[in-house]
């Protein structure tokens, strides 16, 4: 049982595929929505101390794309 338990942990990273999502402006915040499934993530865009205005939230759907 342990070797089966060893070859998981071993293999686990491989068996994940980790997708790398890019365009975010200094993110800050994460939300999941559990109804639906989409991500929320708010952008400062800019400096974080700056009351500038240019902040937005990206959606991403369930299947991570933007």
């Amino acid at each position: 049982m342990r070797y089966v338990s060893f070859l998981f942990l071993f293999f686990l990273p491989f068996l994940l595929h980790p997708k790398i999502l890019t365009d975010f402006k200094n993110p800050d915040s994460v939300l999941v929505d559990e109804e639906t499934g989409y991500i929320y993530v708010s952008n400062i865009n800019g400096s974080p101390v700056a009351r500038d205005d240019n902040g937005f939230i990206s959606r991403i759907s369930p299947d991570l794309q933007t």
